[in-house]
């Protein structure tokens, strides 16, 4: 995804796009990648497409990048299923990242808040506090601005570079739980 985006910012631009074309179908997620520019084209060809058995039935055609992704996946089930894949994976990334990026702006305020006089809380839930003290903060436009590689070296500097959720996801989950033992 790297290659395809370039930023983390960039990557989940895309979140609700795939979740959209997911559920509407193969031929709306080709099209979806055929509005691509060529050299994106290319990157996605040569970073996945290139390795799926079912492009191997369209990597000798003649014609362009362009022609060879419309004529893949023609009444071919592994393909699209390949495809479905791919935007899965890809919102498995966006999870991942909005999850990262939300536990990085909590590490930042909890660090903020004591030489601000300012709490945790009205950092991150005031949308001016947020944008001054945290949106604003070097390391989290560091993140936001890098490729998946270089944001996890911010991650890094924070502890924060595990597949671990945050303790707020933590707690509503617990809440959820014990509201469904509730109903139960």
């Amino acid at each position: 995804m790297d290659n395809q985006y370039g930023s983390v910012a960039a990557i989940l631009e895309q979140n609700s796009s795939f979740k959209s074309l997911l559920g509407e179908g193969f031929a709306k997620m080709k099209n979806h990648i055929l509005s691509w520019s060529t050299e994106k084209l290319a990157v996605l060809v040569e970073s996945f497409f290139s390795k799926l058995p079912s492009w191997k039935l369209v990597e000798n055609i003649e014609g362009s990048i362009v022609d060879k992704i419309k004529a893949w996946g023609e009444n071919n089930e592994e393909a699209q299923n390949e495809l479905k894949y791919f935007f899965r994976q890809g919102i498995r990334v966006q999870t991942f990242l909005f999850e990262k990026k939300d536990q990085l702006a909590n590490a930042i305020a909890e660090k903020k808040s004591k030489p601000l006089n300012i709490s945790k809380k009205e950092l991150l839930a005031d949308s001016d506090n947020f944008e001054k003290y945290i949106a604003k903060d070097p390391d989290y436009q560091a993140f936001v601005d890098a490729p998946i590689a270089s944001a996890m070296n911010i991650l890094k500097k924070y502890g924060l570079d595990s597949a671990d959720v945050s303790q707020d996801l933590k707690d509503e989950i617990q809440k959820l739980d014990q509201r469904r033992d509730e109903l139960l």
